[in-house]
């Protein structure tokens, strides 16, 4: 994460790197999110270490299905007129 250029890199399928423009809150809540992240889910600070981790099994990180199930829930929580980004 480039928190000064507001950017996330991505390691998609493949390996195929990609670079990823976020809003100036949106990085802030990821900041906070960060800060409680290492108590919390038992994360790390390593530059390489997973963003988003469960409760459960020390902290590991959470599996394509259960991100692909939040993404579901909080794409029909917040649906609105407007189209909803490509997910895949």
């Amino acid at each position: 994460m480039d928190f000064e250029e507001k950017q996330i890199h991505v390691l998609r399928k493949g390996g195929k790197k990609d670079v990823v423009e976020v809003s100036p809150p949106s990085m802030q809540d990821i900041k906070d999110y960060l800060a409680v992240r290492l108590e919390r889910y038992r994360g790390s600070n390593d530059d390489a270490a997973y963003v988003f981790l469960t409760r459960v099994n020390d902290g590991a990180p959470l599996s394509n299905r259960a991100i692909e199930a939040l993404v579901k829930k909080y794409t029909k929580a917040f649906k609105s007129n407007k189209s909803i980004p490509h997910t895949n």
